[in-house]
């Protein structure tokens, strides 16, 4: 915000100084706008379900020949993240619903020179939830019959580069625990821009000009994935008079939290356009800069052990009973915080068709583009073998992040 007054007062300025050689003419253009955005697939695929089956069939021929088949294998269900922009005034309302970003644009000209300010903002995010379980095996509780077909089944999720296979739970049928996942992806942005125009070419309202000016962007990226299961097991035996019964009871949670914070500055060049044919009109432009500044990443692992377990003596004639339980909370972190110097490159463009009512207002629809090149984001949790802390750790994440939008605008000359 106080960068954005910094530039008004600056056009305020820049109006004072160029009003006293000539007549002014300053436009004023809002742009509500339908925008997305687009970050990669690298960055927005978390993992995987993964369903295993395997199925074996045995038979013995009249010879007492053994003939043995087996099939096993794997299918796989994306987890891909689909981000979508966030309504600036409330979701449910219609239809308003759909205005997820707004760029206002000043500009103040004099003969051939002009100075201008524009910005604009953005937040987009997307999440996904579900639970894994796995069916029954059809394996019998006592002996195989020659020619059925004996399936068993492990369902879970793959996460961080791991196929994480269920723990044990006795009070699930199958034997494995379910897996309840959950993936979440946000990010936001705003950008302030003021620059100084030249007329390069004119001709009865219609202009070429280029642009020399500076720009700054701020980019917040935030990612959190996790999973949840239980370990369940009940154990019984006898000693002299006393039978003894414990159970254990885990509940497991890993997750995964990352953020990447960017406060970017740098020079941007580039030329804008207008020009009117009757009623109508096209008017565009495209920037190119170069955006250094301040990269924060803070990242963390949580790996977390909920254990209860519950223990009981009782006596044979069951007269006699101790029980009690005991607690215990386990909690493994795995942080990361760093700090960097970026440079990223940026590209703007945006082309809007008008109609004119008069010399001083007019009407429109375009769309509009800007494109980070190059930009790190949240990190990324990484397991590369089955649960060996010692090679696991936090992946650096770069990719291109392409904000899209469509507009309608409004248009006023002074």
């Amino acid at each position: 915000m106080k960068r954005i007054i910094l530039f008004v007062v600056a056009m305020l300025c820049a109006v004072s100084l160029f009003s006293q050689q000539g007549k002014p003419e300053l436009t004023i253009q809002i742009e509500p706008m339908y925008m997305g955005v687009w970050m990669g697939e690298s960055v927005l695929n978390v993992g995987n379900v993964y369903n295993y089956e395997d199925s074996f069939t045995y038979d013995v021929d009249e010879d007492y020949n053994v003939h043995y088949a087996e099939s096993y294998g794997a299918t796989s269900t994306p987890l891909n993240l689909e981000m979508q922009g966030v309504p600036l005034i409330g979701a449910d309302s219609t239809p308003f619903k759909y205005l997820t970003a707004v760029r206002p644009e000043l500009i103040f000209r004099m003969n051939q020179w002009g100075v201008g300010a524009s910005g604009w903002w953005f937040k987009a995010n997307s999440s996904l939830e579900g639970t894994v379980s796995t069916p029954k095996s059809t394996f019998p509780d006592d002996y195989l019959v020659p020619g059925e077909t004996y399936t068993y089944y492990v369902n879970g999720v793959q996460l961080w580069d791991q196929a994480v296979i269920p723990v044990s739970n006795d009070l699930e049928e199958s034997g494995y625990s379910p897996v309840s996942y959950w993936a979440k992806n946000d990010i936001s942005i705003s950008t302030v821009d003021a620059f100084v125009l030249r007329t390069l070419a004119e001709n009865q309202g219609s202009h070429i000009d280029m642009t020399l000016g500076g720009k700054y962007v701020k980019v917040e990226n935030n990612r959190d994935e996790g999973m949840k299961m239980r370990a369940h097991a009940t154990g019984y035996y006898d000693y002299g008079d006393w039978t003894y019964a414990s159970v254990f009871d885990n509940n497991i949670t890993l997750e995964s939290k990352s953020s990447a914070n960017h406060n970017l500055f740098g020079a941007v060049v580039g030329f804008r356009g207008k020009g009117d044919a009757g009623i109508f009109g096209v008017e565009g432009f495209l920037n190119q800069g170069l955006l250094f500044g301040t990269l924060t990443l803070n990242s963390v692992f949580t790996d977390t052990d909920d254990v209860t377990v519950d223990t009981t003596y009782t006596s044979y004639y069951k007269d006699q009973q101790y029980a009690w339980r005991n607690t215990e909370l386990l909690s493994g972190t795995f942080p990361s915080d760093k700090q960097a110097t970026v440079f990223v490159p940026v590209t703007e463009a945006k082309l809007k068709f008008l109609v004119n009512f008069g010399k001083h207002f007019s009407i429109g629809a375009g769309g509009f583009a800007s494109i980070l090149w190059g930009i790190p984001v949240a990190q990324r949790w990484s397991f590369p073998s089955d649960w060996n802390w010692v090679q696991a750790g936090w992946k650096m994440q770069e990719t291109n992040l392409v904000f899209w939008g469509a507009f309608v605008a409004a248009r006023l000359v002074l």
